[in-house]
């Protein structure tokens, strides 16, 4: 629901819709004209008495008008979206310099934010051809969701110019939704993470951000996560999930330099993306990066999917700065019975975060030399390499050489050498490379598995 009532019913579920768009091209008509134009034109296949019902319902919301047993629009609702498609334009556009201010839409379904995007926002002036991006935590599942005039709207729109969709999850459903816009002519990528955390849709100089409610974002994991290959695919209960009754908020403005930036992300992040390179990231703090590969880098489908990962690294990363909820994220990712952390050195502070992150689940070791130049973190065939500074590497040298001890063991020093701003920021790499993820994995592997051997036989 937009706005109010009325105009609610614009973005409602998909037989509504499809009525309101056959009696906008051709009135009046029958209740029968209506189910068979529907069967013919929008591909419908559900029954007369279900037709039967939305007309109804259609007819008592005001949205149709019935005269001689055949319906057509309501004029008076016909000028209130008018009014309201005239007032939302005005005020996207209301400042001279091309930045209106933010608009607050309402949506009462998934199904209706979906309708909105394609039918609405898909529209809207893009005069100069810059195109659709789509950023998102989970791509919404289009393919036998969309009416056939909706589909070839869709490919219309993604055959012009350059269009993308970046995805931060990469589930099954995520995949095959991507592939579809993929076919659509989108140039697509899966499994990383944009600078924004809210899906972010823009067109033009035009920008929309979506919010869901928690219970919202819950059930949406839920059901990604259940479909493991596309027979798992239930679509009436995906129609179910789409068309329940749901409070979904978007903020909806136009800023030219706003969207620009994300589309320049967008765009490079594509071109690496097709390189095999996914991105480049500078940290300033040792707990921001910390928080990145927490939060961003190891993401919830390793635990969820037992994907493999391990943490190859120079130095074990002591855990410091770290929220509740992060500790818990951290106890839900080690569970992953193929996530394992391989620790070159064995000082006091190395044996004790090995510990630490052991009685989460992770399979850790300490004091086994990798093939690795670097600290190497993978999940799949997705690779973090981590690039520090001399005099990074020093400092850090430094505190763990000096934790001889219980007793040498400060977390407060921990927490300010974690979070001390750094001129020589500390820079990483990810990038895909199947064939190497596999080697290192199974390099981790056999590490871990000598060692823990090792201390069974003692």
């Amino acid at each position: 629901m937009v706005g109010t009532a009325g105009t609610g019913i614009l973005i409602g579920a998909g037989t509504k819709s499809s009525v309101i768009q056959l009696l906008s091209e051709e009135w009046p008509l029958s209740s029968k004209e209506i189910h068979n134009q529907l069967c013919r034109k929008h591909s419908f296949s559900g029954s007369y008495q279900a037709v039967h019902k939305t007309l109804q319902e259609l007819e008592k919301a005001g949205v149709l008008q019935k005269a001689d047993s055949k319906y057509a629009l309501s004029h008076a609702w016909a000028k209130q979206v008018s009014a309201f498609g005239k007032k939302l334009e005005q005020g996207l556009t209301g400042k001279t310099n091309g930045n209106g201010s933010t608009k607050t839409l309402v949506f009462d379904s998934f199904i209706g934010l979906g309708q909105f995007i394609i039918n609405d926002f898909f529209n809207y002036t893009d005069s100069e051809g810059k195109g659709v991006v789509c950023l998102w935590n989970h791509a919404y599942p289009i393919a036998g969701m969309v009416t056939k005039q909706e589909h070839e709207t869709l490919k219309e729109l993604f055959s012009k110019g350059t269009n993308y969709s970046i995805c931060y999850n990469e589930t099954c459903l995520d995949k095959l939704t991507m592939d579809y816009l993929k076919g659509l002519g989108k140039s697509t990528s899966t499994g990383i993470p944009a600078s924004t955390k809210t899906d972010t849709f823009i067109k033009g100089d035009y920008v929309m951000q979506v919010f869901f409610a928690p219970e919202t974002e819950k059930e949406m994991r839920k059901i990604y996560s259940s479909i493991k290959t596309k027979q798992d695919i239930d679509m009436q209960k995906m129609f179910e999930f789409g068309s329940r009754k749901t409070q979904i908020k978007a903020a909806l403005f136009q800023n030219a330099e706003f969207a620009d930036s994300f589309r320049e992300e967008a765009r490079l992040v594509s071109e690496k993306y097709a390189k095999g390179e996914i991105v480049e990231k500078e940290f300033s703090s040792f707990i921001e990066f910390g928080r990145f590969l927490i939060n961003d880098f190891f993401t919830e489908k390793s635990a969820r999917d037992t994907v493999p990962c391990a943490c190859l690294w120079k130095h074990a990363y002591p855990v410091v700065g770290a929220s509740q909820e992060e500790h818990e994220k951290m106890k839900n990712l080690f569970s992953n019975p193929e996530h394992y952390a391989i620790c070159e050195s064995s000082t006091y502070l190395d044996n004790l975060t090995s510990e630490y992150t052991k009685k989460l689940g992770k399979k850790s070791v300490i004091g086994k030399k990798f093939s690795a130049k670097l600290d190497t973190f993978i999940e799949g065939d997705k690779i973090l390499q981590v690039c520090r500074h001399k005099e990074f590497e020093e400092d850090l040298e430094k505190m763990y050489s000096e934790i001889v001890s219980e007793r040498e063991f400060d977390m407060q020093k921990l927490l300010d050498f974690g979070s001390k701003t750094r001129t020589n920021k500390l820079k990483v790499k990810i990038f895909r490379n199947k064939e190497l993820a596999e080697s290192l994995m199974q390099e981790a592997k056999k590490l871990y598995e000598q060692a823990h051997q090792k201390a069974v036989a003692k």
